[in-house]
Parts: C-alpha cells; sequence; structure tokens
C-alpha cells in the first residue's frame, strides 16, 4: 500500500510538473533543455572622493545609485554596482554628505551621468554576461 502511495505522487508530480512547464510556469527545466530568464550584466563604479579645497579623501559620503547605496570608506573609495540589461547605460550617481561636520565640513550634493558607452563585459556565463567597470573620482566642494 505503501508503495503504491509513492508511485502515484511519483506519476502526479511529474504529470504536474510537465503541465506547467507546457503552460510555461517553469524558471528552467533540464529535461527539456529550456531554460528561461532575462540578460544581465554588472556595471561597477569605483573611485575616490576628496574634498575641493584640501584635495584629502572624503570618509563619509554617500554613494547611490537608484535604490542602491554604499559609503567612502576612511581613503575615500567607494565602489557601487548597478545591475542591468546589458548595453549601452547611462548611470545617475549621487554623492550625498549625510553626516555634516564630522567629515571636515558639510560637502555639496553632487549630481553626475556615468556613460558606458558599448560596453565591454568580462565573465559571461548563461544570463550573466558579466561585468564592465569604470573608475569616477570626484572633487566635493563645500556648502557656503
Amino acid at each position: 500500500m505503501r508503495l503504491l502511495k509513492t508511485n502515484l505522487l511519483k506519476i502526479s508530480n511529474s504529470v504536474l510538473s510537465s503541465l506547467l512547464f507546457i503552460l510555461g510556469f517553469s524558471t528552467s527545466c533540464i529535461f527539456f533543455g529550456a531554460e528561461y530568464g532575462t540578460p544581465n550584466a554588472d556595471f561597477v563604479i569605483k573611485g575616490t572622493v576628496t574634498s575641493e579645497d584640501t584635495n584629502q579623501p572624503v570618509p563619509q559620503i554617500k554613494v547611490k545609485i537608484e535604490y542602491d547605496s554604499v559609503y567612502t570608506n576612511q581613503n575615500g573609495k567607494y565602489e557601487i554596482i548597478h545591475n542591468a540589461f546589458p548595453e549601452s547605460q547611462d548611470i545617475l550617481i549621487q554623492f550625498i554628505d549625510t553626516d555634516g561636520e564630522a567629515n571636515g565640513g558639510l560637502f555639496q550634493q553632487l549630481d553626475s551621468i556615468v556613460e558606458f558607452t558599448n560596453p565591454k563585459f568580462k565573465g559571461s556565463k548563461h544570463w550573466y554576461e558579466g561585468k564592465t567597470e569604470k573608475e569616477v573620482d570626484i572633487s566635493l566642494g563645500k556648502e557656503q
């Protein structure tokens, strides 16, 4: 009786999986050799934020792209990754002083566009096209 239930469950699972695959509710199915997904790639932007007045690195500056953000380290360095469709991209990046006087003064916010034109990607695998990088060094002026 137990063997009958096990076999019945295996058969019903196979039928249900096949039906879901045919209707398009499967993300991938090795059995049929099909794979679904969206091409994507990582656009890496890194650099250093310095003070316009002293040319010294500025720590704790918020670097923001859409819904992702990072902070500069003690050496003013940052690295942020934006995952998007693998084609030319214009990415809006914002530099925001969030701690005021604690990092040596209150710095002005700066918005910049980083252009990736005809990017070359490294590390391609299936739907992931790999990553491409740009270095963007920024100097921030102090608030008046």
